[in-house]
């Protein structure tokens, strides 16, 4: 079965201000007009000056954009992933354009950075999900799995082995309606045990690796020569579901004929979105 790597960043759990704080908008005024005028690492300096007035989230992706067209490669990646706001509260958004449905999780790689040598600094993992029914009523959700590091400076990589399915419709907490499913990774800091907040934790993303897997069979067969007791039932369910086959005539599949290297050509194509070209930049 196909299996595929996921690779993520963080956001703050706070929502950022879309004006420059106060006590900082010298600076950061400053840091916009080099910014404009191509001077990048100066921009960068100006910013880096406005947010040690003000721990402002909002600031720290315009560090990291100066950085980045500054060509300071590593100074950008880092202030990309710098813990912001003093927020204990981290989240990544999962969606279809990520993982798609159906995509069984197996392991989940937390890579963080503990620069104190003095406090225990505590970080943990959490897959969660919320659902709501389509007429925006009856909202729930829960954090089913976690994993948990703390005390150790340096490099470190917290993984969580969840063997756990995406769904983004079903009926999650068994009421007899269709929910619309939504899932985020979160990461929660500590300190010494208890929630809190520290600037010598870095969290530099994450990694989810998934494998795709085939739909559940369906109780009503779509073929009258592939009945729900057929062997391949739920192979030819997910192929007429998937729009890659509509079958070889009026309600029937013609499950033992043989395949055309035309017909393999349609199958594997629409199977795997074949061919998009790359998009080369400049």
């Amino acid at each position: 079965m196909w299996r595929g790597v996921l690779a993520l960043t963080f956001a703050v759990a706070s929502q950022a201000s879309a004006r420059p704080p106060e006590g900082s908008s010298e600076a950061y005024a400053r840091g916009e007009a080099q910014y404009q005028a191509g001077e990048f690492l100066a921009a960068a300096a100006s910013f880096e000056e406005a947010y040690a007035r003000e721990r402002d989230p909002s600031i720290l992706f315009n560090i990291a954009q100066a950085y980045r067209f500054g060509k300071a490669c590593a100074k950008a990646a880092d202030s990309y992933r710098r813990p912001t706001a003093n927020s204990s509260n981290f989240l990544a958004p999962l969606h279809s354009g990520m993982l798609p449905s159906g995509s069984r999780i197996e392991r989940i790689d937390l890579f963080v950075r503990d620069d104190s040598a003095d406090v225990d600094v505590d970080i943990a993992v959490r897959l969660c999900r919320s659902w709501i029914d389509p007429d925006g009523t009856d909202p729930g959700g829960d954090c089913s799995i976690g994993g948990s590091s703390s005390g150790a400076p340096g490099d470190s990589v917290i993984t969580v082995l969840p063997d756990y399915t995406i769904q983004y419709d079903g009926d999650p907490d068994n009421d007899g309606t269709d929910e619309v499913v939504n899932y985020v990774l979160a990461a929660d800091f500590g300190l010494n045990g208890a929630p809190g907040f520290s600037s010598d934790l870095r969290l530099r993303g994450a990694r989810i690796l998934y494998r795709r897997q085939v739909s559940p069979a369906p109780a009503i067969a779509t073929f009258n020569d592939v009945p729900t007791s057929h062997p391949f039932f739920q192979f030819v369910e997910a192929l007429a579901a998937s729009g890659i086959t509509a079958g070889c005539g009026t309600g029937i599949y013609c499950p033992d004929s043989p395949l055309t290297r035309g017909q393999m050509a349609v199958f594997l194509a629409k199977a795997l979105g074949l061919h998009w070209p790359a998009t080369v930049l400049p």
